[in-house]
């Protein structure tokens, strides 16, 4: 009896899981055809006129205190356009790629470190669940997009 509950244990976490990834599906489709506003080529503009650490000061000293993102928006423009001179507007992809790879992973190992689980597969199901929360219940045009 107990054999037949983790079998069916088992297949329903897969399931889950499945379903989960076929909702995010489209989220990482429309990542592939967004594209920069006008605030993401001023700060490209900023961050490579003052570099990486002279766009992180000016910002906190201008801005707010969006320390993480100003530092992650830096290092995107400077060492990207060290590559192509339009990485801005060619790869522009990998910024929601990035944001909705990095919080499931964030989320996951929040959710193994608070629940003490080591079962991998139960972690990224409530991380997906999570992520399509965020997605679901905020503007994605100011977050993922």
């Amino acid at each position: 009896m107990l054999s037949k509950f983790r079998q069916f244990e088992k297949s329903y976490l897969n399931t889950a899981l499945l379903l989960l990834f076929i909702v995010i599906i489209p989220y990482i489709f429309l990542a592939f055809f967004s594209v920069p506003a006008s605030d993401d080529f001023g700060q490209s503009a900023e961050s490579l006129n003052l570099g990486i650490l002279g766009f992180i000061k000016y910002r906190y000293l201008t801005w707010n205190g969006r320390y993480s993102s100003d530092f992650l928006i830096a290092f995107y423009n400077v060492i990207g356009h060290k590559f192509d001179d339009y990485f801005l507007i060619n790869f522009f992809y990998i910024v929601p790629l990035f944001v909705l790879l990095l919080y499931t992973a964030s989320s996951s190992i929040f959710i193994s470190l608070i629940t003490e689980s080591k079962n991998f597969k139960l972690n990224l199901l409530f991380a997906l669940i999570s992520l399509v929360s965020i997605i679901v219940h905020t503007e994605l045009n100011s977050t993922v997009f």
